[in-house]
Formats: C-alpha cells, structure tokens, sequence
C-alpha cells in the first residue's frame, strides 16, 4: 500500500512536471510568433517608407532633369530667333542686291580685281554660312557640359576666323565703294543707301566681335 501511494504521487509529479513544461515551451513558442509577427510588420513597414523615400527621390531627379531640359530648350529657342532676326535681314539684302545686276555693282574699280556684286555675294553667303553654323550648333547642346565644351571651342575658333576674313572684306568694300562707286554717283540711291549703310552697320558689328573676343580670352 505504501509503494503504491508512493508511485502514485510520483505520476502526479510527473504528470504536473510535465504539463508545466508543456505550457513553457507554448508560452515561449509564443512569443516567439508574436516577435516574428512584430519584426516582419516592423521590417515591412521599414520597407514601404524606403520604397516611399526613394520615389519621392526619383521623382525630384526626375523634376529637375525635365527642368533642366525645359531651360535649355528655351536658351536654345531665344538664341535661335535672335541671330535670325538680327542676321537675315542683312543677309538677305546682299544676296538681294548682288544678284540684281545693277551696271555699277559690276563696275572694277581702277586698281582692285573685283567688284561690289562679288563683295555682295561673298559677303551673304558668308553670313549665311555663319548663321546656319551658330544655329546647328544651338540645337546640339546638350545638357552635358563635355561635350558642350568641345563644340563652343570650335565655334569660337570658327567664329573669330570668320571675324578677321569679315574686317578684311568690308575695309575692301568700303574703300572700293567710297573711293569710286559712291564719289562717281554711279548707283542709284536705293543700292547705294543699303550698300552706305550696310557697310557701316558690318564694320561696326566685327570691331564689336573683335573686342568682345579678346575680353573673353583676357
């Protein structure tokens, strides 16, 4: 009788051993899905708000390229307009007057090999020429500075040989016009005004070109 109250509080013990350790493990096992539960919702939540950050990253680069874009293609687009309008008119007029065939713009004057309607031509289609260069380059700017760089050295070099060949060949018209065509009264007073008017015009503007580039290189 002894023993078996004996065994019998023996299985109590274990029974109650047992059940308490039943109730750890689950308890731990818990909160260990609680804590699994809580860090996937932290990480997830983490995840979103760096997902929200670099959108809204994205979309300020974003902002600012098209800014950028935008801001060159009005550089782009103001620049183009105003060579044109202060370059085609004179243009024009040359290529105008120099095909018109007046007798005087075909006259040799004596001492000189060429005459005002070659000086003329010459002198539209070298604007034109350097109308069409400024604004080909206009339009291949980019918003690399880089490549930028490499094009505005090209045209400033093109540009001030073009300048010096320009004084050359207006100090030659001028003195061809002045000293014959214009003392002798051979035009009539619509060439000769423009050709008076448009050679002061030139000559100004290259003295302007000439000392602007060499203020940039100072």
């Amino acid at each position: 009788m002894i023993s078996e109250g004996t065994n019998s509080n023996e299985l109590n013990v274990n029974v109650i051993q047992q059940s308490y350790m039943l109730n750890t493990v689950s308890s731990v096992v818990d909160n260990d899905i609680e804590t699994g539960r809580n860090n996937s919702s932290s990480n997830s939540s983490s995840n979103s708000s760096e997902k929200s950050v670099l959108k809204g990253i994205l979309k300020k680069s974003n902002s600012v390229e098209d800014d950028a874009r935008t801001g060159l293609f009005v550089i782009k687009l103001c620049t183009t307009l105003l060579m044109i309008v202060l370059m085609t008119p004179i243009i024009v007029c040359d290529l105008y007057f120099g095909f018109a065939g007046n007798s005087c713009i075909n006259e040799m004057p004596d001492g000189f090999n060429y005459t005002m309607k070659l000086y003329l031509l010459v002198s539209g289609f070298m604007g034109l020429s350097w109308l069409l260069l400024i604004i080909c380059t206009t339009c291949s700017l980019s918003n690399n500075n880089n490549n930028n760089v490499t094009s505005i050295i090209c045209v400033n070099f093109i540009g001030l040989i073009v300048l010096i060949f320009n004084l050359i060949w207006n100090i030659l018209g001028a003195i061809t016009f002045w000293g014959s065509i214009y003392k002798g009264g051979h035009c009539d007073s619509k060439t000769s005004t423009y050709i008076y008017v448009s050679l002061i015009l030139k000559l100004i503007g290259t003295l302007i070109g000439l000392q602007q580039n060499s203020n940039k290189k100072e």
